[in-house]
């Protein structure tokens, strides 16, 4: 785009978080044909600045002009930027919500659905009990659609927001901000959480979606991918931005991947002796509105071993592990054998945990 207009301006800003400043005297202008992508480690800073761009958190010093606002009226800048993060999803969930109770569907009963979530009312926070004559907006009932078609929402619609598993959550996140239609779209870690098919398939609706005049930011760290449609790179560390330019002179520097390569798994000694079993699961199937999740499953888990558990978005791997973490009433009905006890034998579920570490979304 020839002479791209400012779109959004930092002049000389500092950030307060705490009793701390961050990002001291900051200059960084987006222009209106960029799109850009903030990388840089954990702990860098990356979030303190989106959040600041939010307007969640205090300019103490400078000014952040946001030049799109001249003509929205007298609506604040956060009205136009949808921020998408793990907190966002978290409250997907609501507040209230805990995570047995994705386990327990009569208690979720009362829990919005997708198709709820994603709904006009609910995006406008429309009271449902306050009569006033309402005009359907046309504008964004055909935005839905496409949206749920682009991002293969359909077959979750009538689902409980509760019970989706982490990477449909991140999906049904994403959805929500597009479909606020937002001048600007912040997408932190993107990709998190998300099967392989369904990365490469965000990444085509991010690609298409650059070419609109919708602006995006994609924050990740210096090991993430960073999408086609990508113009620019800021790069953050210390609470400090490092350096900042076109993705061509940047992107070298950041690109590589780190990690081990993949290689053939290290066999066990041929004189191992013989190994206590910790998780044991004979034909167990789980169920809900008598729709399977999952099917005659038969696994064991014995000591020294490390498994890899593998799949699709919403093909039960979290069910399954729900299973193992003593979370899922169905394993009373299973024939599932947990250090050495059987479920339902007189175990306690705390007892259960204390033998399991977990680290989750």
């Amino acid at each position: 785009m020839p002479n791209a207009k400012p779109f959004i301006t930092l002049n000389d800003v500092s950030i307060r978080l705490r009793d701390q400043i961050f990002f001291d005297g900051l200059t960084w202008e987006m222009l209106s044909d960029q799109h850009w992508a903030v990388i840089g480690p954990n702990g860098s800073g990356k979030s303190t600045l989106m959040k600041a761009l939010c307007g969640a958190l205090p300019v103490v010093k400078g000014k952040i002009v946001y030049h799109f606002l001249r003509d929205n009226g007298h609506t604040a800048a956060h009205d136009h930027i949808a921020y998408v993060t793990f907190e966002s999803q978290r409250k997907v969930l609501s507040d209230e919500a805990f995570y047995q109770e994705r386990w327990n569907i009569g208690v979720t009963e009362d829990t919005p659905s997708v198709s709820d979530f994603l709904s006009e009312p609910d995006l406008k926070r429309i009271n449902p009990y306050h009569v006033v004559e309402t005009h359907s907006d046309k504008n964004l009932v055909a935005r839905r659609q496409d949206v749920i078609e682009r991002l293969e929402l359909g077959a979750l619609l009538n689902r409980s927001v509760v019970q989706l598993s982490n990477g449909e959550r991140r999906k049904v996140t994403i959805a929500r901000a597009l479909l606020k239609n937002p001048k600007l779209v912040i997408l932190d870690n993107p990709f998190a959480g998300l099967d392989e098919r369904f990365r490469v398939k965000l990444a085509e609706n991010l690609e298409n979606l650059m070419q609109k005049e919708m602006r995006v930011i994609v924050v990740g760290t210096n090991r993430d991918e960073i999408p086609l449609g990508v113009t620019h790179v800021l790069r953050v560390g210390n609470n400090r931005v490092i350096a900042q330019g076109a993705r061509q002179e940047l992107v070298g520097a950041v690109a590589a991947r780190a990690g081990r390569p993949r290689g053939s798994p290290q066999r066990q000694s041929q004189h191992a002796s013989p190994r206590n079993v910790l998780v044991r699961m004979n034909n167990v199937t789980v169920s809900y509105n008598g729709t399977p999740v999952l099917r005659q499953v038969n696994w064991t888990v014995r000591e020294n071993e490390r498994w890899a558990l593998l799949g699709p978005n919403g093909a039960g791997k979290t069910t399954l592990l729900s299973l193992i973490l003593a979370d899922n009433p169905q394993a009373y009905a299973s024939d599932i054998t947990l250090f050495g006890k059987r479920r339902g034998t007189g175990e306690s579920i705390w007892e259960i945990k204390q033998n399991i570490g977990w680290v989750a979304p």
